[in-house]
Order: structure tokens, then C-alpha cells, then sequence
């Protein structure tokens, strides 16, 4: 640069000092932006490792329509690159229509499952944390539902969507005793359900053991990695998707070994109750049967033997004969008799009682012959 550029430079800028000042402040402020962009991002991941450290946030959250045993617990514990396993319950539920019918995600409170600590610990606002059952911790964000304050009490309706509140939580009241953060839930949103609208207003912490459930609905699991590798790193990824596939392996594995363990075991009680049902009920139509041909039996009169007929006819022969004295036999009490014109009862004959008087009659006349011929003789 020539002396007499460097002189016109110094000139331009001394007669327009306003405009040379503005243009600096301008780019000083640029620069002062851009570095602290580039700054900020490595200050909040170390920050938020240093959190995840601290309450030990979980590298991978696994869910079972059918929950989790104490066998598929210790699968996924040994499971390569596997570190800790901690289960958990959870469960939606709506509060009581007085309280506004929100729609709230109750988790167990985090404890560590045999030697292992826990993990996703929660940090205490206000209150103090749960030592009893039947207390609860509310989350204490701004924007949150201030409805649920420390002292109060916290009411469920009695059913949530098709699954009554009895067979998730063990009572429908807890009391509040304190209001924390969970490292579950770092932004707005509280995640979706299948229940009310579909979207989760609050989640709540109880203790484990305010829930019915008979199996664990969920299990947190930290994965053996390097302390200092970044969960925001490229590695980082690569290591989870690794531990990933071994999971889904063993998943597969126990889906295997539930079918065995329960469902062929379930179909096998049921076939065992099939055939005793069917054997009871063979049993419960043979009885009934026998007791329908008892009652039939009874009520028919006895079948009469041909001895018993031969013998009746012989006797009703023997009463339709004749004494020599010509008296007939008395008649039968229960033969009935006709009434005639002028009020006479008249008893009717049999051909042999007809008989019976005319060989009567025959004797009557020949013992008068008999009786009158001595007479005629002596005349």
C-alpha cells in the first residue's frame, strides 16, 4: 500500500467516523455469537453427562405386553455387554372426574434390584421422597399441573380405558409428600397412551409396592461401555446398536421359553380340565338316566308271568260252575247291574248262570213227578 492510499484510508474513516464504528460493533458481535455457538454445544454435553452419571440414566428400556420374570430378568442380565438390570412397573390411569380426569403416567419408584443400584434416580424439589405405601410423588416442572400439592391427596377413578384400576395399583388414594424430576421425561412431552385422548398430562412415582401387577411391566438396562465415551459420540451408537442385537436375540429366546414354560403349560391344564369336565358330565348323564328308568320302573305296573295268567283262568272256570244242588254261585260284588223301566236292578247273566237255571228248573219238575206218582198209585 502506497503513503498516499494509507493517508485517503485515514481520511475516509476520520469523515465518517459514525459509520466506521457501527460497522465494528456490528462484527464484534458476529464474532462474539459464533464463538459462543461453537462454545456452548461441548458445555451442555459435558453437562449432561455429568447428569446421566450422576442418577445413572439407563441405556435401554424394555416393555412386555405379557411382563417380565424372574427367569427373563436374569437372561437379559446375562446378556453380553449387559452392566446392570433394574425391573419397574408402570401403568395409565385417569384421576377421579372431580380432580379434572387427567390422564397420568404412575412409575415405580427407582430401587435397586439385588446388587445392583438403582438406576434413573429422581431429584427431590420439594417434599421429601416415599418411605411408606400409600404415598406419592408429583413432578414439579412449571409447567405441570399445580393442582397436586404437597399435603394433599391424589384420587384415581376406578377404571382406565378396558382395565379396571384394581389390577394395576393396589388402592385408588395416595398422599403427596413431595414433588420431583425424573430424567425420564426432559422435554414437554409426556408420551402417548392408549386411554383418554391418547396423551399423557403428569407422570406420578408410588412405591413398588402399591402395584398389583404379578409380573414386572419393564426393566431399565445399563450397558457395560467405557466411562468416557459420550453418549452423544459416533462410538457411542455403534456400541448400542451392537448390545441391541444381542438383546433382540435373547428376546427371541425367551419368547421361546414362555411358550414353553406358560402357554404349553396353560393349554395342557386346559385339555386336563376338558377331559375331567367331559368325564363329569358322562358321569352326571349315566346317573340321570339310571334315575329316570328307577322312576319309570316304579310307576308301571309288574309285567304278569303265564304261570299267574294259567292259574287265573283255571280259578275263573272253577267259579262259573255248578253245585249238583242246582244253587248257583253268589254272584261277584263288583259285577254291575242294569236298571230297568219301573226302577228294578237287574244283574246280567252269563250263559252259564242261564244254564244253571234251567238244569234248576228240570230238577224242580221231576221231583214233583216223583212226589205225585206214589199218590196215583194208591188212588
Amino acid at each position: 500500500m502506497t503513503r498516499a492510499l494509507f493517508k485517503n484510508t485515514l481520511r475516509e474513516i476520520w469523515n465518517t467516523k459514525a459509520r466506521f464504528l457501527s460497522i465494528l460493533a456490528i462484527i464484534a458481535l458476529g464474532v462474539g455469537f459464533f464463538a459462543g455457538i461453537k462454545a456452548t454445544p461441548p458445555s451442555m454435553y459435558r453437562l449432561a453427562e455429568e447428569y446421566y452419571r450422576e442418577i445413572r440414566l439407563m441405556d435401554f428400556r424394555l416393555v412386555s405386553t405379557t411382563g417380565f420374570s424372574e427367569d427373563d430378568i436374569q437372561a437379559v442380565s446375562e446378556t453380553s455387554g449387559v452392566e446392570d438390570v433394574m425391573p419397574s412397573y408402570f401403568c395409565d390411569v385417569l384421576t377421579a372426574s372431580e380432580e379434572g380426569g387427567d390422564i397420568i403416567r404412575v412409575i415405580a419408584l427407582p430401587k435397586g434390584y439385588r446388587d445392583n443400584p438403582a438406576l434413573n434416580s429422581v431429584v427431590v424439589r420439594e417434599g421429601r421422597n416415599i418411605e411408606n405405601s400409600g404415598e406419592i410423588l408429583t413432578e414439579s416442572v412449571a409447567f405441570a399441573n399445580h393442582r397436586y400439592q404437597v399435603g394433599g391427596t391424589v384420587h384415581f377413578a376406578p377404571s382406565a380405558g378396558d382395565n379396571a384400576l384394581s389390577d394395576m395399583l393396589a388402592r385408588s388414594e395416595f398422599n403427596i409428600v413431595g414433588k420431583v424430576e425424573s430424567p425420564l421425561y426432559i422435554s414437554y412431552q409426556r408420551g402417548n397412551t392408549t386411554i383418554g385422548n391418547g396423551k399423557i398430562d403428569e407422570y406420578m412415582y408410588v412405591s413398588a409396592e402399591d402395584f398389583a401387577f404379578p409380573r414386572y411391566t419393564e426393566l431399565y438396562v445399563k450397558a457395560a461401555l467405557p466411562d468416557d465415551l459420550s453418549p452423544f459420540s459416533d462410538g457411542y451408537q455403534e456400541e448400542i446398536e451392537d448390545i441391541k442385537k444381542r438383546l433382540e436375540q435373547t428376546a427371541k429366546e425367551r419368547e421361546e421359553a414362555f411358550q414353553v414354560e406358560v402357554i404349553d403349560e396353560a393349554n395342557a391344564q386346559l385339555d386336563d380340565a376338558k377331559k375331567t369336565y367331559q368325564a363329569q358330565r358322562s358321569l352326571t348323564a349315566k346317573r340321570s338316566s339310571m334315575t329316570r328308568s328307577a322312576n319309570t320302573t316304579a310307576k308301571s305296573p309288574p309285567p304278569k308271568s303265564s304261570s299267574m295268567t294259567k292259574a287265573k283262568s283255571s280259578a275263573m272256570r272253577k267259579s262259573n260252575m255248578i253245585n249238583l244242588s242246582g244253587t248257583p254261585k253268589s254272584r261277584s260284588p263288583t259285577r254291575r247291574r242294569r236298571s230297568t223301566a219301573d226302577g228294578r236292578n237287574i244283574t246280567p247273566h252269563s250263559p252259564n248262570t242261564r244254564r244253571m237255571k234251567s238244569c234248576s228248573a228240570t230238577l224242580r219238575k221231576r221231583r214233583r213227578r216223583c212226589t205225585r206218582s206214589p199218590t196215583r198209585s194208591r188212588q
